[in-house]
């Protein structure tokens, strides 16, 4: 999977220009709507710097970047109303800092009061409480399902929210439920991103004859759709869990050859394993699919 990879420092100057431009849609009574183009560059830029605070080892999907950044817009324009403009302000504040959870809030609120209406407003919100609020993430997509019924992206924007938070057995089922609406439609997309995604699961619990399993056919699925990142990474992960059985049975070698007191095939075993060892920590620097 494609990381939005940490984009490194920022210079002073486009900080505080971001911060000077809130600092605008707070003061700024007769603030006149920008353009569509400035609009886009201003979320872009909020995505960014809420991507760099995060670190880099935060992983954002590509739709997920798309739908965050349309959110940002959409609260951006209900901020132009003066009762909001302080709360807007102290939301894409909170972005510029990492923190997702005040814009979760008002997003949500206006939401529940009907004050964001549109196609895609239910799952751009869901994605931002995804990212602030995993707590209520299941709700917020839940939202979304019913303006899309059947359709297993909502459940998969789901599944990599809880994931990333570390809610893996949540995330398992809702990985799952991705596999069950892809078969009833037809429609085998996601299902292989989900079979990638359980089979990372399986690995991390343990279960892994379940996670090359799911691996080995995410690998095959994906790869059909033609090369991507995801089959890449599927790979990769079909790799290090075979690694992992090579250092397992490498070390069994080296104790029965100690044992055995054949000290020429310790060594040469013992390098092996070194090597086995030295792959397997360079493979968790790749990401997971």
């Amino acid at each position: 999977m494609t990381k939005i990879h940490h984009v490194g420092h920022r210079s002073r100057l486009n900080r505080w220009w971001l911060i000077g431009l809130l600092a605008v849609i707070v003061a700024g009574g007769g603030l006149i709507s920008p353009p569509a183009s400035d609009a886009a560059d201003i979320s872009d830029r909020v995505v960014k710097a809420f991507v760099e605070a995060k670190g880099p080892d935060f992983e954002l999907l590509p739709e997920e970047h798309e739908l965050f950044g349309k959110a940002i817009s959409r609260l951006s324009a209900a901020g132009r109303k003066p009762g909001r403009r302080m709360e807007v302000w102290k939301a894409l504040q909170g972005l510029e800092n990492g923190d997702a959870s005040i814009a979760a809030k008002v997003l949500s609120d206006w939401y529940d009061e009907g004050d964001l209406a549109g196609p895609g407003a239910a799952k751009e919100v869901a994605v931002v409480v995804g990212l602030g609020d995993v707590r209520r993430a299941h709700g917020a997509y839940r939202k979304a399902m019913k303006q899309e019924p059947g359709n297993p992206a909502n459940w998969y924007l789901l599944g990599h929210a809880l994931a990333r938070s570390g809610k893996n057995n949540l995330a398992e089922m809702a990985f799952q439920q991705v596999q069950l609406l892809s078969d009833l439609s037809g429609d085998q997309t996601y299902s292989a991103r989900a079979s990638a995604r359980l089979g990372t699961l399986y690995m991390r619990s343990g279960k892994v004859d379940d996670a090359e399993s799911h691996l080995k056919k995410a690998a095959k699925k994906l790869e059909q759709q033609g090369p991507s990142m995801e089959a890449a990474s599927a790979y990769v992960g079909l790799a290090e869990l075979y690694g992992k059985r090579a250092q397992e049975y490498l070390k069994k070698a080296v104790t029965t050859y100690t044992k055995l007191g054949a000290d020429t095939e310790v060594t040469s075993t013992q390098l092996r394993l070194d090597q086995v060892n030295a792959a397997l920590a360079q493979s968790k620097t790749v990401a997971a699919p």
